[in-house]
């Protein structure tokens, strides 16, 4: 996932989450996609109610 501010993009989904979903996929079928809130489906996923 990317934030961009000022023009800038900065990756805001750390490393660990990524190497511990990367050790889980191997247990349990998943797929993640990474979205961008700057743009319509990050931007609904993150407006969606939790």
């Amino acid at each position: 996932m990317q934030r961009q501010s000022s023009g800038i993009q900065a990756e805001i989904f750390p490393d660990s989450a990524k190497s511990t979903l990367a050790v889980l996929s191997q247990s349990y079928p998943m797929t993640v996609h990474l979205l961008s809130i700057g743009d319509e489906p990050g931007r609904t996923l993150m407006n969606a109610p939790r």
